[in-house]
């Protein structure tokens, strides 16, 4: 029930982002795969995902496989995304998304993965050790933006870069949380 879990809410999250810049992701789309798209769907995934969510979080609570503040806690971060994804560009929205709900929280399990612990100590380790890639991703960021900003498909570029990257990068969690869970 994990994994449908987890993917079921990351394709909330996702469609929860494109509900609200449904106009910018259809030309994204566009612009990417040469193919119109009429209508996202977001409205009726947002209802299908956000019940199986639900039931999900229902099942585990009357299980006690989750504590019902978790489940709260995970509903009212979901309302706090909808309000910043509301009141935010596509770009903003997935921004703060991406380095408060996924990174950081991803960072700390990377860390307990590598060096069995989190504390201050292997927070430096891992940050000393991932310092050249952070640089070197940021330096290649800023430079796609300074060379591409004023482009037309600046958008486009940004997220199948960020698309390229993401699947290589959840083959890798899963191994590492598969690997974790033996």
């Amino acid at each position: 029930w994990r994994h449908i879990f987890f993917f079921t809410y990351g394709l909330f999250v996702l469609f929860l982002i494109f509900s609200f810049n449904s106009q910018k992701v259809k030309t994204i789309v566009f612009e990417i795969s040469n193919y119109h798209v009429d209508q996202l769907y977001s409205t009726q995934m947002l209802w299908g995902c956000g019940l199986v969510i639900g039931a999900l979080l229902t099942y585990s609570i009357s299980k006690e496989y989750l504590k019902t503040k978790t489940a709260l806690t995970e509903i009212f971060s979901l309302i706090v995304l909808a309000i910043i994804f509301r009141s935010s560009t596509l770009i903003w929205g997935f921004t703060i998304y991406f380095i408060l709900w996924h990174s950081i929280p991803s960072l700390r399990e990377q860390i307990k993965f590598v060096y069995g612990a989190l504390n201050k100590k292997t927070i430096q380790t891992y940050s000393k050790a991932a310092f050249p890639y952070w640089l070197i991703s940021i330096v290649g960021m800023v430079l796609l933006y300074l060379v591409f900003h004023s482009e037309k498909h600046f958008y486009t570029l940004f997220f199948a870069f960020i698309a390229a990257v993401t699947f290589p990068h959840a083959v890798v969690m899963l191994k590492m949380f598969t690997h974790n869970r033996k």
